[in-house]
């Protein structure tokens, strides 16, 4: 949608970017200012998309009038040829950056809450008996790096992260996956409550959830051994 209008808009050259309109450091966006020269006019199609930081924004406009460069909002009908038009930007700018703002406390009261919760944030680290094989791998001196890798289902730079763990590196290990079973289950638990408000099937899915860890949980206790997928963790 948003190419297609800058299409109709008959722009020379479309600049894009994958990456989000907070960032002053994107790849689409530095070529495209890159190769505006003066008296050519910057079209985007939403403001957001270009910038979401008052900062930024001030200081690409103050560019834009050294050059002699225009700014084109397509969603909006904006074109900062005018006050009025270098005004709303401002305003519109502003709000987004609020918002993004918003966008970011949230996700931290969100983490916050997780681990007061149980869970663990942030990436799970191999499984104890994972990092255990590896150790014994990597002192038999018969495989590469890859190799052990492929071996162990993991990636090849875990190998390295893990080649010197200690033994108090494998419990911490196991503590942490000890803990994420524990809020998994709980969390499965809950799952299968609300399904079976929703649906039957819902509700048998859950309960596979928290089958499946309880099968984690005694394999970890000295129970039936539990079968682990170290590509997982990674």
């Amino acid at each position: 949608m948003q190419i297609t209008a800058l299409k109709k808009a008959e722009c020379d050259r479309i600049f894009t970017d994958k990456a989000s309109g907070g960032r002053a450091d994107r790849p689409g966006l530095k070529q495209a200012l890159d190769y505006l020269r003066p008296g050519d006019t910057f079209v985007v199609w939403a403001l957001d998309r270009f910038a979401r930081s008052q900062k930024d924004f001030a200081n690409w406009l103050a560019d834009f009038d050294k050059k002699g460069i225009f700014l084109e909002v397509l969603t909006m009908k904006l074109d900062t040829r005018t006050p009025h038009g270098r005004f709303a930007a401002q305003i519109v700018v502003a709000a987004a950056e609020l918002d993004l703002n918003l966008i970011r406390l949230r996700a931290r009261e969100g983490l916050y809450e997780a681990r007061d919760r149980g869970a663990v944030v942030g990436r799970l680290p191999l499984m104890p008996q994972t990092i255990k094989a590896l150790r014994s791998l990597l002192a038999a001196e018969e495989l590469t790096a890859a190799e052990i890798a492929a071996q162990l289902g993991i990636d090849r730079s875990s190998v390295f992260k893990y080649a010197h763990a200690t033994d108090d590196d494998i419990a911490a290990a196991a503590a942490i996956h000890k803990r994420h079973r524990k809020y998994q289950l709980q969390k499965a638990r809950l799952g299968r409550l609300e399904g079976r408000r929703r649906s039957p099937a819902a509700a048998r899915k859950a309960g596979r959830i928290v089958r499946k860890a309880r099968n984690l949980a005694a394999g970890d206790a000295g129970g039936k051994p539990a079968r682990f997928n170290a590509a997982s963790n990674e």
